[in-house]
């Protein structure tokens, strides 16, 4: 049986649910359902009974109980290296301390819906949970430079420990480590329930070769962590 993963997410799953339909046979044997509501109003998702309740997309008819999923994966709300970027560099100026930087960077990961649904999922089903960022505008905000994004990787990855932080690709990335604006033109989104093209044409949502890549990081890293979590239990 092909191991299935639960996606929940923003208006950010929509060029990956579209990624995913036109995937076929390059999906890497996973089964992925989705399930979604746009960034407004995304902290109404919740886990109740067992199930994903108040998500307006859904890429089934019928859900089905988030214990059956071998792997959970939330795409949502959680700040971007670019965000933490923007408050660290005014914690600078003011000159504040890094235990203070380092208490408001947690502060910034465990107040989102990502991190209250994640300690929810962890609750009803046990399984690995990856949690990736709100995208980074293209064209960015301010500049990171490759040093800086992983410096700002490290610090994601410890403020949303228990779970998993999933970066993005560095294929996203040009060679002045900018969003490669290849991937957001054309974007896609969902409003209500339905997948299809992004009409506010902003700069966060990608389109479909961006949720090509997208979603063979989130199937790499699911397999990375079914394996590992294989791996300590024999």
């Amino acid at each position: 049986m092909s191991p299935r993963i639960c996606v929940i997410g923003s208006s950010y799953i929509g060029a990956l649910y579209t990624a995913y339909k036109e995937a076929g046979s390059a999906r890497d044997g996973y089964e992925v359902d989705f399930y979604g509501r746009a960034a407004g109003r995304f902290r109404e998702v919740r886990i109740s009974d067992g199930y994903v309740r108040n998500a307006r997309f859904s890429s089934r008819e019928d859900s089905i109980p988030v214990e059956s999923y071998d792997a959970l994966v939330i795409y949502a709300d959680m700040p971007s290296p670019e965000d933490l970027e923007q408050v660290l560099r005014e914690c600078r100026r003011a000159s504040a301390s890094g235990q203070l930087m380092k208490a408001l960077v947690r502060d910034m990961v465990r107040t989102t819906a990502s991190y209250r649904l994640a300690r929810s999922l962890a609750q009803a089903n046990g399984k690995p949970i990856l949690i990736l960022s709100r995208n980074i505008a293209s064209p960015p905000r301010i500049a990171l430079g490759e040093a800086v994004y992983d410096s700002l990787v490290a610090m994601l990855r410890r403020a949303v420990a228990p779970y998993s932080y999933l970066p993005f690709p560095r294929q996203l990335f040009t060679g002045e480590f900018r969003p490669d604006p290849r991937f957001y033109q054309g974007s896609l989104d969902i409003a209500g329930d339905k997948a299809g093209t992004n009409q506010r044409r902003d700069r966060n949502h990608m389109n479909e070769l961006g949720g090509r890549l997208m979603l063979k990081a989130i199937l790499d890293g699911v397999n990375d962590a079914l394996q590992s979590r294989s791996s300590v239990s024999e």
